[in-house]
């Protein structure tokens, strides 16, 4: 017999978890005629319910933050594939650096503390570039683009540590770190489709739930499920 693998937990909790809405919806809606004669909630087990599906499927599936959760995957895989994460985890633990990694650290340090006060420039007084027309901050380029700006951070600092360390020789060695990580939150991205799907047939069915929040704690969980037992196998 095959052994469990925790891997797949969130895949299979969501796909279960979507069955059980169009069981459910299904029940309700025959209880909704034995009791008054009147259907009072859509059944996704009826004709209307599975041609609203056929047509929505896709839209739900596009409307998931695939872009989002690449960039930050790749991220993680820069960080791993430069031996930055390693460098991090050695000084945590009070280890000694080599001289290659020590300048590394020193260089990445230096670089990203660069990075910080440039994007600071841009968004405050003299420059503005970075900010909003109006007062506040989600209304800024820098809250609309923050993500892609952080992934040119990383880019940038794990290219610097990887090169001055030896761990980035050739364009290869950036792929196989990114590559690795991938591999290891591949079941985080295959449950992002069953995710997608959740919210809009409780939607359909009547049971509709504030979407903000809980549609990006949908999607988030699966690649926090993952994380403690990618890094423990990274380091």
């Amino acid at each position: 017999m095959n052994k469990w693998n925790g891997r797949y937990f969130p895949v299979l909790l969501y796909s279960l978890l979507l069955v059980a809405i169009w069981v459910a919806s299904w029940i309700m809606g025959i209880a909704g005629l034995l009791s008054s004669g009147v259907q009072r909630n859509e059944s996704l087990l009826s004709a209307p319910g599975i041609r609203w599906a056929l047509r929505s499927a896709a839209d739900s599936i596009e409307a998931a933050p695939w872009g989002s959760a690449v960039l930050c995957v790749v991220a993680l895989g820069l960080l791993y594939g430069s031996g930055l994460l390693e460098t991090v985890a050695l000084v945590a633990r009070r280890k000694p650096l080599s001289h290659n990694r020590k300048m590394a650290a020193i260089m990445s340090l230096l670089l990203f503390l660069f990075c910080v006060v440039l994007v600071l420039l841009c968004t405050f007084a003299p420059w503005n570039v970075l900010a909003a027309a109006t007062s506040g901050f989600f209304s800024s380029p820098l809250a609309a683009g923050f993500l892609p700006l952080s992934f040119v951070v990383v880019l940038t600092v794990a290219a610097m540590h990887g090169a001055v360390s030896g761990h980035y020789r050739s364009l290869s060695d950036v792929l196989d770190g990114v590559c690795r990580l991938f591999s290891l939150f591949l079941p985080a991205f295959v449950a992002m489709l069953p995710a997608s799907g959740l919210l809009p047939c409780l939607s359909y069915v009547g049971a509709g739930v504030y979407a903000g929040y809980v549609e990006l704690l949908l999607y988030v969980f699966p690649f926090m499920f993952l994380l403690p037992a990618s890094i423990k196998g990274l380091l």
